[in-house]
C-alpha cells in the first residue's frame, strides 16, 4: 500500500494508476517470480486551470519514502483589467466601485497593490477601502475567485475646485473616474472703494472684490471702470493679471482680493470739485471721487460802489476831452 502527502492532493492534482483494485487504498504490486523485485504504478498530473504554484509529492511505503514535484502549468494571476463603476461619482458622499479582475484563478488569496493618481487626492477629495492596510492599498481576490473589489467614496470639501478626476493602476491596467463637485463656481459679491474718496495728487483707494465662496485655484475677475474720470489720465490702477483687462485675483483658500487705484494731479481745476469712478464687475458695482487739488479760477467783480466811481472817472475824462 503507498500513502501519498505533500501539497498536492490526489484525485484534484493528480491520478494514480493502482495494481489491486480491491484492496483499499493504492497497491503497488511485486510478480510473484524468483526474479521480480520492483514494481511500480503511474502518476499523472490534472491539469485544474488554478494556478497553485508548484506542489510537492511524497509516496511512502513501509517507512520508505520518495518525492516529486508536480509543476504548475498556469502562470502566477496578474490584473488584466481594471474598471470603475460608476465613472462619475459625486463628491458629496457619492461612490463608485474599483473592480479588478486578475488573469486566472488560485487556490490562495491573491492581493494587488493599487495605486492613485489625478487631481483629486486621495483622503482629502475621496476615500478608499482597502483589503490589506498594511501596505498601501490593496485588493484582494479570493481564492478561486477571479475577481476583487474596493469602493471610493467623495469626501465634501466645501471649496469649489470643479471635477476632478482620479486614476487607480495596477499590474499596467489603468481606470479613470471623475469626482463631480458639488460647489458651484465662485461668484462676485460685491465691490467696495476704501476710502470713497481720494486726492488728485497721488491719493489712493482700495477696491475690494469678495466672492460667494473659496476655491482651490486663484480666481481671476475682469473690472471695468467708467464715469468722469479717465483712467490713465485722471488715476492709475494696479492689475494682477497680464490678461486682458484690469483684473482682481483672488487666492486659493480666500474670499476677496483688491486692487489700488491712485491719483493723477493735473494742474486743471475739472470744473466741480471732483470727478467720479466707477467700478463694476457682474453685476457688482462701486463708485469712488477724486478730489480736485487746483482752485477755481476766480474773475473780480465790481460792487455798487466800485461802479459809481468808475463812472465818475469816465465822465471826468469825458469833460477832459471836449475841453
Amino acid at each position: 500500500t503507498v500513502s501519498f502527502g505533500g501539497t498536492a492532493a490526489e484525485g484534484v492534482d493528480f491520478t494514480s494508476a493502482d495494481d489491486d483494485g480491491v484492496t483499499p487504498g493504492t497497491q503497488v504490486c511485486v510478480a510473484g517470480d524468483s526474479t521480480s523485485t520492483t514494481g511500480s504504478i503511474v502518476l499523472t498530473g490534472v491539469d485544474d486551470g488554478v494556478f497553485e504554484g508548484d506542489e510537492t509529492l511524497t509516496a511512502t511505503v513501509d517507512g520508505q519514502i520518495a518525492g516529486t514535484i508536480i509543476v504548475d502549468n498556469e502562470a502566477a494571476p496578474n490584473p488584466q483589467s481594471l474598471v470603475f463603476n460608476p465613472a462619475t461619482f459625486n463628491e458629496e458622499g457619492g461612490t463608485t466601485t474599483l473592480t479588478l479582475t486578475q488573469s486566472v484563478a488560485a487556490t490562495t488569496e491573491q492581493c494587488f497593490t493599487v495605486a492613485y493618481a489625478g487631481s483629486a487626492t486621495l483622503d482629502t477629495d475621496y476615500s478608499s477601502t482597502d483589503d490589506e492596510p498594511a501596505t498601501g492599498v490593496q485588493i484582494c481576490i479570493a481564492p478561486n475567485d477571479t475577481t476583487g473589489t474596493v469602493v471610493l467614496t467623495g469626501i465634501d470639501d466645501a471649496v469649489f475646485e470643479g471635477d476632478e478626476t482620479v486614476t487607480a493602476s495596477s499590474g499596467g491596467q489603468t481606470a479613470e473616474a471623475s469626482i463631480t463637485d458639488d460647489e458651484a463656481a465662485p461668484a462676485v459679491e460685491s465691490l467696495v472703494f476704501n476710502p470713497a474718496s481720494f486726492s488728485e495728487e497721488g491719493g489712493t483707494s482700495v477696491l475690494t472684490l469678495t466672492q460667494s465662496g473659496i476655491a482651490a485655484a486663484e480666481q481671476c475677475v475682469t473690472v471695468t471702470f467708467t464715469g468722469s474720470a479717465i483712467e490713465g489720465v485722471d488715476y492709475t490702477v494696479t492689475d494682477d493679471s497680464a490678461d486682458t483687462g484690469t483684473q482682481v485675483c483672488v487666492a486659493p483658500g480666500d474670499t476677496t482680493g483688491d486692487i489700488i487705484l491712485t491719483g493723477i494731479a493735473d494742474a486743471e481745476f475739472e470744473g466741480v470739485g471732483f470727478e467720479t469712478v466707477t467700478a463694476s464687475s457682474g453685476v457688482q458695482t462701486a463708485e469712488a471721487r477724486i478730489n480736485d487739488a487746483n482752485e477755481p479760477i476766480v474773475i473780480p467783480t465790481l460792487n455798487v460802489w466800485g461802479l459809481g466811481i468808475l463812472a465818475s472817472l469816465m465822465a471826468w475824462l469825458g469833460f477832459r476831452r471836449r475841453r
